[in-house]
């Protein structure tokens, strides 16, 4: 099986409601996830489009978004303590070599907006007989 990329996963952590944010944010995402975890509130977003070749084009279509909330919505989204940009990749045993790249322009956004990067590395999954 070949080492692929999957999404980005944008995930958000606030003691605030969030409904205003996923609101706001509309059509242009999918909600997989909206509502209390724990002692806090979580949502989880992919992008609604599938037109977004690899990380870095996601991530910058994610933050076309969030520089473009309203200022109801941009108030939450700043009180939130988690604003993370998850990029998920699934294991495989080729290429020998897996590489991408993550342009400085979206660096410097996803700082402007005080969000951060992370990365899974799902595994194979074992075939069942």
């Amino acid at each position: 099986m070949e080492i692929r990329y999957l999404t980005v996963d944008l995930d958000i952590e606030s003691k605030q409601d969030l409904a205003g944010l996923v609101q706001d944010l509309g059509e242009d995402v999918m909600v997989l996830h909206n509502g209390p975890a724990k002692t806090f509130n979580h949502a989880s977003f992919e992008l609604a489009y599938d037109s977004y070749s690899g990380p870095d084009e996601a991530i910058s279509g994610f933050c076309v978004l969030i520089e473009n909330l309203s200022p109801e919505a941009r108030t939450i989204w700043n009180n939130c303590f988690t604003r993370l940009f998850d990029v998920g990749f699934e294991c495989g045993s080729a290429p020998n070599r897996f590489w991408f790249e993550l342009r400085p322009q979206t660096i410097q956004r996803v700082a402007a907006i005080g969000a951060s990067i992370a990365m899974s590395i799902y595994p194979i999954p074992s075939e069942t007989t």
